[in-house]
């Protein structure tokens, strides 16, 4: 019977792993794993808000004088009205400002993840 299996095995040996520790999975043998869990590697909320205090800066946007120059936007379920800011820069000035700024070698920011931080009322 154990020449029968192995004969039937897949031929290439990672499949053949895979296939005989499937098959000690189902009979106990050994204890089953949860393979399909994935990790998220989200960024931290200091950090997130280390980002929208950087925008909010007046070196890096300038605060729009007029009264209706306001934004409504809904946060955890309430509407705050804030007032909109401009940038001086580009977002790729902004973003070599602020890893110059911090100069800290911990934080692992992407030009991507630095711009999906802007605020919403930051043009």
């Amino acid at each position: 019977a154990v020449k029968r299996t192995f004969q039937s095995l897949p031929k290439d040996p990672s499949k053949r792993v895979d296939v005989i520790h499937h098959i000690a999975q189902v009979l106990n043998v050994i204890p089953a794993t949860k393979h399909h869990k994935r990790e998220q590697r989200s960024l931290s909320n200091a950090l997130k808000e280390l980002v929208i205090k950087f925008y909010n800066r007046d070196d890096v946007s300038y605060q729009m004088p007029g009264k209706w120059d306001c934004i409504t936007v809904e946060n955890d379920g309430k509407k705050i009205t804030l007032q909109k800011r401009i940038l001086l820069y580009s977002i790729r000035e902004t973003y070599q400002l602020f890893i110059a700024d911090k100069n800290d070698p911990n934080i692992n920011l992407s030009k991507t993840s630095f711009s999906d931080l802007r605020p919403l009322n930051i043009y």
